[in-house]
């Protein structure tokens, strides 16, 4: 009881900092707030016990439905050391969107990502750090060029903490608080190595053991390509997550 109280104050102090440095920062140099919402599917295929392959497609929208800003599409092989460590290597295409609602960039990623989580009674903390190697091509007339227009190294770490509001673990309702930050490898052409800062607060909804609903509310801190203004980014997302093993088929047969 008293390591997960710990971990509790830990946690919660975290994120009141990163609110409030957040508002600070904000405060001084933000030009823009803009209101978005996501919505994705992700699916976990288990191919063997240590093997998986991940997925997830999302539409990101602005303004309400108005205004589409990105598609992507995201998939991974994923190798799992234990139940609470594992490992992925991952590819990735996005669009965006201009605000006519033509294509106006393509980005290709692979990533790496490493996770850790580990249990204390109801409640469960995970680790991810990621890497990604973002390959940019401009999009003209609806013709992506055949030259790269920008790479970049990003770096990404995530800090999260569910815990389970139900007796049962798989089905109920979990609370999650997570905070993200992303740092480039190279400078914004001043001098800015910082990308983004994710502060994330939602509930996860496990409807079976192998489908879940996720609503969470983020707040987002984005830096400007070649400029110190920091842009703030108020963001619904709702999300689908489908697992997928041998398992669960036997079950349904």
């Amino acid at each position: 009881m008293i390591v997960k109280q710990e971990i509790m104050r830990y946690f919660i102090a975290l994120f009141v900092h990163c609110i409030l440095l957040q508002n600070s920062y904000g405060q001084k140099e933000s030009a823009q707030s803009t209101n978005v919402f996501w919505w994705s599917y992700s699916s976990i295929i288990q191919l063997n016990k240590k093997l998986f392959s991940v997925s997830d497609f999302q539409i990101r929208t602005k303004n309400g439905v108005d205004k589409l800003m990105l598609l992507a599409g995201r998939t991974s092989i994923q190798y799992k050391f234990s139940p609470n460590k594992s490992m992925s290597l991952g590819l990735a295409d996005f669009v965006s969107f201009n605000d006519a609602n033509r294509v106006s960039r393509n980005e290709y990623r692979i990533w790496e990502e490493l996770n850790f989580s580990r249990d204390f009674g109801k409640m469960n903390m995970q680790h991810r750090i990621r890497t990604e190697q973002r390959l940019f091509f401009n999009v003209q007339n609806g013709k992506q060029e055949s030259t790269l227009s920008n790479t970049n190294n990003r770096f990404r770490y995530k800090l999260e903490l569910r815990w389970s509001l139900t007796k049962e673990k798989k089905i109920g309702v979990q609370a999650l608080l997570a905070n993200e930050l992303m740092i480039n490898s190279k400078n914004n052409g001043v001098g800015k190595y910082f990308d983004q800062n994710r502060t994330t607060a939602g509930l996860n909804f496990k409807i079976t053991p192998a489908i879940s609903l996720q609503l969470v509310y983020m707040y987002i801190l984005q830096q400007r390509l070649a400029s110190t203004i920091i842009d703030t980014i108020h963001l619904l997302r709702f999300s689908l997550f489908h697992t997928i093993s041998k398992k669960n088929n036997d079950k349904n047969e």
